[in-house]
């Protein structure tokens, strides 16, 4: 049963409740439940485009992901009847959440003339030279 299993429906429960069913209880297993977070690959692309971002516009990356998280992951609360707004932490964003952030900031880019390749575009290996240990 070794692996990692994601529970996203009822039907990927049973599985793993069936995968737990076989399970050799002879041997001792630590089984982990956790939120699926972003993964590690989507934050290494999130900082390469914000620092190709930063190079188009002479903003730092730093700079451009308060502006970004704080336009872009909105969150309304109220307080005594004030409706006020704050952002998101991109690091409580699930996998499915921060591919949807990511998309928005791909097409703000579109919008300024600002190509943000993805690891299976042509031209990835350059990019990625460029930005990756910045």
């Amino acid at each position: 049963m070794k692996g990692v299993y994601r529970l996203f429906s009822p039907q990927s429960l049973l599985e793993v409740i069936e995968a737990l069913k076989d399970i050799d209880l002879s041997k001792r297993w630590v089984v982990k439940i956790e939120p699926d977070k972003r993964s590690t690959s989507q934050n290494k692309l999130y900082w390469m485009w914000l620092n190709c971002i930063g190079d188009e516009t002479g903003n730092s990356a730093d700079d451009l992901h308060e502006v970004f998280k704080n336009n872009l992951l909105k969150k309304e609360i109220n307080i005594k009847g004030s409706k006020m707004q704050s952002a998101i932490s991109t690091t409580k964003l699930n996998r499915a959440q921060f591919t949807r952030y990511l998309e928005r900031i791909e097409q703000w880019g579109l919008k300024y003339n600002i190509y943000l390749p993805h690891p299976d575009d042509d031209g990835w290996k350059e990019f990625e030279k460029k930005y990756k240990f910045r």
